[in-house]
Order: structure tokens, then C-alpha cells, then sequence
């Protein structure tokens, strides 16, 4: 009977890398898909709850500017395809909560596009700023 051998590592002196660490030491990791679509929910649920309970059904441009606040604060650890879906998770949390009320997508013209650009626009800042204050 054959028996399996795990493949051998070989070890250079001098050419390990230690795992890049951020400006404040701690271990810096770009969140991809999985980890970053569970946070961009989890971040947008927070803020559209939080923008309902104070009354952003009647204002909902502060309600856009809270989950746009919230789409930038996730958005720094992201790639920026991750942060791009994040946009858009917040998008929908936006547009089926604050709009469409009781999870009813509406498309309201140019109003609903222009908040669909404003989410995306702020992930992606978000994402490019989070990788520029991590390695500036």
C-alpha cells in the first residue's frame, strides 16, 4: 500500500515574508467576497434601522447620508469589487427600507439612480482610501 507524503517545503534564508502590517502594527488583510458582503450587510441593517428609528422615511436624504457613512466606514478593509457590492447591498437596503418602504424596490427615475451612484461612489472612495492610509 502507497502511502501519502505531504509535499516538502523548502525554506531560503533571507526571503520570508513577514505578513504586512498596517500603520498601527496590527496585521492588515483586504477583506475579499464572502467576509466583506456579511459586513456590508451587517453595516447597512445598522444604519437603515438607525435612519428609520430617527425618521429618515421623511428625510431621506439623511437617511442616504447615514448608510452612505456606513458603506465608507466598511469599505476601508475592502477590495475595491467588494466595495462595490457593498454599495449596492446598501443600495438596496436604501431603496427597499427608506423609499419603497416594507422591502419594495422602486425605481423612482433619476432620483433612484443618482442615490445607486452616490452609495457606489462613496465604497469605492472608501476602499481607495483604506488602502492609501494603510500603505502611505
Amino acid at each position: 500500500m502507497a502511502t501519502a507524503h505531504w509535499p516538502r517545503l523548502r525554506v531560503i534564508p533571507g526571503q520570508t515574508r513577514a505578513p504586512a502590517a498596517g500603520r498601527h502594527g496590527e496585521s492588515w488583510r483586504r477583506w475579499r467576497m464572502p467576509e466583506a458582503a456579511a459586513a456590508g450587510y451587517c453595516a447597512a441593517a445598522v444604519a437603515t434601522t438607525a435612519a428609520i428609528v430617527a425618521g429618515g422615511t421623511r428625510h431621506p436624504v439623511v437617511a442616504l447620508a447615514v448608510l452612505a457613512l456606513a458603506a465608507l466606514g466598511v469599505a476601508l478593509r475592502m477590495t475595491l469589487l467588494a466595495a462595490l457590492a457593498c454599495g449596492g447591498i446598501s443600495w438596496l437596503f436604501y431603496d427597499g427600507f427608506i423609499i419603497g418602504r416594507h422591502a419594495h424596490l422602486v425605481w423612482k427615475g433619476p432620483l433612484t439612480g443618482w442615490s445607486l451612484l452616490v452609495l457606489a461612489v462613496v465604497a469605492l472612495c472608501g476602499s481607495v482610501l483604506g488602502r492609501t492610509w494603510n500603505h502611505g
